[in-house]
């Protein structure tokens, strides 16, 4: 960083001075919070308070600093020295002050002027007996006599002692600092505004409903599917965020011994216990107990083809899954996942994990469940404790530049003349639950792709997003064209940040301005070139963008390419031990988008998956469409240097089609 240095070998005056606004109304445990907000929500520390107020004296004043500059400075002055004292095991430490040293006196002469009518050192100090809080408190006699001096510091020590009192009688709760993932105060007004803070008011309130419980922010995505999930509530329609995983287990499973695996997987990840509560304040925060017990069903089912509806074994199973994804969660109850057993036969079962998207993302529901297995296996998880968790993330989070990265996304939306839109008709109350059309690409059509994004240097995802780009510019008729990308959203600066589990992906805008006169290679190089300048502000919040446009959405279909370092695959190599083998995952998940791309690595070659809304669109039409964005993808594999406007999306029997349908009976010209 280049607006920090490393002053810890330099010696010189770097006291800085500010003033602190105190409110001591209500209990102590109140008043002590709001001092505490109060000092870290000073902008830059205070350190900008000096140079503010007296550059009014100079020759060009600040507006700010002739105001500073009017008013009187404090009259008590505060100066706390930190701890230096010695601890009691460790013997002494160099350059700290010896237990049994002399006092030696602030001035000598005791001509020092005074720069306040109370000046108070602190700080924690050698004792006889471990470390001792001491203070000294120096005074002007013209102002104040010893007695009252002693006066203020006597009740000065009883409101401490009342501070103690209050820690020793158990937890005095959480401040708004405490809440990560939330931008400062600061941070927040110089965004332009103050939503998404919370008010110690708002944690007073979670600590009689959540006792003990911590208190995180939300990432930009986590409130767009909170505001989903209210939005399908209200609506009637299901709440399509449910996601769920089957694994197929062959041999015998300790029922019993999966719950416990199970519980340990809840502990290890605190963010499997979160909760969703919209506060008084408008903000919503997710609360996570210390304790939560996961939510747990066995059935079995072995039994049921000698039922009286003659259901077979492999249709009660999938109901007891179809039934723990259809039955909505209440996201303000913590530990948004269910955990399922189904014993199909004697060495047969079904795993089943339903989860709520806003705890999960793709990239961490095999690590869950890896997890799951090797607590099943071993009696330990995969990932050790001690690994940082989401919260480390959300800490992150909350120290970010959002006025920067914001004002980059506005430059790079900018070109967007109005919203691109498949289905414009759309709406919510209407939705039917989404449907998959999955196929996956030829092995030499695959190979075609990697061997594409080498030569060009592109990425798999930036082809993918490419011939998307081409496929709307088509479908809509617009030149500039804006869809939605789900990104990673996991900064390679946070340590560890690939192990852990929790929502980090965002949506984000794609812009691409198809030209018909460019060459396929030159669309790819400029989506990746805008792509690239914005990888840093992948956590940026969807709306915020849309906020810096003249639009109300800018799209209504994602892209995303799914390559994640743990993935199905992985889940089926796991043999947790001699009892059983994993031989199969089967995910599922799905969007609110009336139309989605979902791409991602198959053994077979590169998979494919559209998702649309049934009311939207038929069978057919997926199917065409598929065909149709898969000959872009062919046509970007056979030569780059195609001219985009040269790519034809129709084949060559639905070229006859159209030309017929626009043929009619010959004109008979008036003689």
């Amino acid at each position: 960083d280049p607006y920090r240095v490393d002053l810890t070998r330099t010696v010189g005056w770097f006291t800085a001075m500010a003033p602190v606004s105190i409110d001591p109304d209500g209990d102590v445990v109140h008043a002590l919070k709001a001092a505490k907000e109060q000092r870290l929500n000073r902008p830059d520390h205070g350190i900008g308070f000096g140079l503010i107020r007296y550059r009014a004296e100079g020759t060009d004043p600040s507006p700010a600093g002739g105001r500073l500059a009017a008013r009187p400075l404090p009259s008590i002055l505060f100066n706390y020295l930190g701890n230096r004292s010695t601890p009691v095991d460790s013997g002494p430490i160099p350059f700290l002050p010896a237990a049994d040293a002399p006092r030696l006196p602030a001035t000598v002469s005791g001509a020092l002027p005074a720069l306040g009518v109370l000046a108070i050192d602190a700080g924690v100090v050698a004792g006889a007996d471990g470390p001792v809080l001491s203070m000294e408190l120096r005074y002007p006699t013209a102002i104040l006599d010893e007695a009252d001096v002693v006066d203020i510091a006597a009740r000065w020590e009883v409101e401490l002692a009342a501070v103690v009192d209050a820690v020793v009688a158990g937890d005095v709760g959480l401040s708004p600092s405490d809440v990560v993932g939330l931008p400062s105060v600061s941070g927040v007004a110089a965004a332009g505004g103050g939503a998404g803070l919370v008010s110690q008011g708002d944690l007073d309130g979670l600590a009689v409903r959540f006792g003990g419980a911590r208190v995180w922010g939300l990432t930009a995505l986590q409130r767009g599917l909170y505001f989903q999930a209210q939005l399908a509530a209200d609506s009637g329609a299901g709440d399509v965020y449910v996601t769920q995983a089957v694994v197929s287990l062959s041999g015998v499973v300790d029922v019993e011994r999966m719950r416990g695996a199970a519980r340990q997987v809840v502990v290890r990840h605190a963010v499997l216990r979160s909760g969703f509560v919209a506060v008084a304040s408008g903000a919503v925060v997710a609360v996570v107990p210390e304790v939560v017990e996961p939510e747990w069903s066995f059935v079995d089912v072995s039994g049921a083809e000698m039922g009286v509806d003659g259901v077979g074994v492999v249709e009660a199973a999938a109901e007891v899954a179809v039934e723990a994804r259809s039955r909505p969660f209440d996201l303000s109850r913590p530990g948004l996942v269910r955990f399922g057993l189904v014993k199909m036969g004697p060495r047969d079962y079904r795993l089943v994990l339903t989860v709520h998207h806003i705890v999960l993302d793709g990239w961490s529901g095999p690590i869950v469940m890896a997890d799951l297995l090797a607590a099943y296996a071993t009696g330990a998880t995969l990932t050790p404790a001690g690994t940082p968790g989401f919260e480390v993330f959300l800490r992150w989070l909350g120290g970010t530049d959002t006025a920067a990265g914001l004002a980059r996304w506005a430059q790079y939306v900018a070109p967007v003349e109005g919203p691109t839109l498949i289905a414009p008709a759309a709406t919510v109350a209407e939705a039917a639950a989404p449907r998959d059309h999955r196929s996956v690409l030829s092995a030499a059509t695959t190979a075609g792709i990697e061997r594409v994004a080498r030569e060009s240097g592109v990425t798999i995802a930036t082809i993918i997003q490419t011939a998307w780009a081409v496929f709307l510019s088509r479908m809509t008729g617009q030149q500039t064209v804006v869809f939605g990308e789900t990104v990673s959203g996991r900064p390679a600066t946070v340590d560890g940040v690939e192990q852990m589990v929790g929502l980090f992906i965002n949506t984000v805008p794609v812009v691409a301005t198809v030209d018909e006169g460019a060459t396929l290679d030159q669309l790819l190089h400029s989506v990746q070139q805008g792509k690239t300048a914005l990888l840093d502000d992948h956590h940026i919040g969807l709306a915020d963008i849309t906020a810096t446009t003249a639009h109300r959405t800018l799209f209504d279909t994602l892209t995303v390419y799914e390559s994640y370092p743990i993935d199905a695959q992985a889940v089926t190599a796991i043999t947790t031990d001699e009892d059983f083998t994993v031989t199969n995952v089967d995910a599922l998940d799905a969007t609110h988008y009336p139309l989605a791309l979902a791409a991602a690595p198959h053994p077979d070659g590169l998979a494919l998956t559209f998702k649309y809304r049934p009311d939207l669109y038929t069978d057919e039409s997926i199917a065409s469409f598929a065909q149709w964005y898969e000959r872009i993808l062919l046509a970007i594999v056979t030569d780059p240097q195609t001219q985009v406007g040269d790519v034809d999306l129709l084949s060559a029997e639905e070229t006859r089609e159209v030309l017929a349908a626009g043929a009619g009976a010959p004109l008979g010209w008036p003689t």
